[in-house]
């Protein structure tokens, strides 16, 4: 494997998205919605909504391609172990990939910010 995601490591069933929904925190971005939700897992569990209002299939894969790569090389210093669903915006297709890499830290340092407030 080339460090591609595992099939432990994604979020697959709609029990999972929904938990994440209902019990997780959102952190909004000009690019994407990021839900996280804490748990008691091993590793970090990501999964993607990419509606067919951003564009056709190839757009949509290509988005999906890029925010795996950007949670892969982000997912090592992120503590406690956590699901992330991230929902996507029109405005992603515009978005480079330094761009969104840098909005997903920024937004996962505004969750632990809010946290330890909290």
């Amino acid at each position: 494997m080339r460090g591609e995601a595992s099939e432990f490591e994604r979020l697959c069933k709609r029990k999972d998205f929904l938990r994440a929904y209902r019990e997780g925190d959102r952190v909004h971005s000009e690019s994407f919605v990021l839900y996280i939700r804490p748990t008691t897992k091993e590793t970090h569990r990501f999964g993607l909504t990419v509606s067919r209002r951003i564009g056709r299939a190839t757009v949509r894969n290509r988005v999906k391609r890029v925010l795996r790569e950007v949670f892969r090389r982000n997912k090592v210093p992120l503590v406690p172990c956590c699901d992330f669903v991230v929902n996507v915006k029109h405005s992603i297709i515009e978005t480079r990939f330094t761009d969104l890499e840098q909005e997903f830290r920024v937004a996962v340092q505004r969750w632990k910010a809010q946290r330890q407030q909290a």
